[in-house]
């Protein structure tokens, strides 16, 4: 995917708080937590959206999340 340059202003204690919620995420810089961060929120959006229109089961589902 292509990259392009974002200025985004965020809430300090919201990237703490996912930091926190990352084992690695003492290691890694703002930019990679708050990229973590939406690209595990965008993927369980997807899960739910598959399963809101029956094309998960719940083995696929456990299976996609584990």
């Amino acid at each position: 995917m292509a990259a392009r340059k974002v200025n985004l202003m965020l809430d300090e204690e919201l990237v703490h708080r996912a930091r926190r919620k990352d084992a690695d995420g003492l290691g890694k810089s703002d930019l990679e937590v708050v990229e973590d961060a939406l690209t595990f929120y965008l993927g369980l959006r997807v899960v739910e959206e598959a399963r809101a229109q029956g094309a998960v089961d719940a083995q696929e589902d456990y299976e996609v999340t584990k």
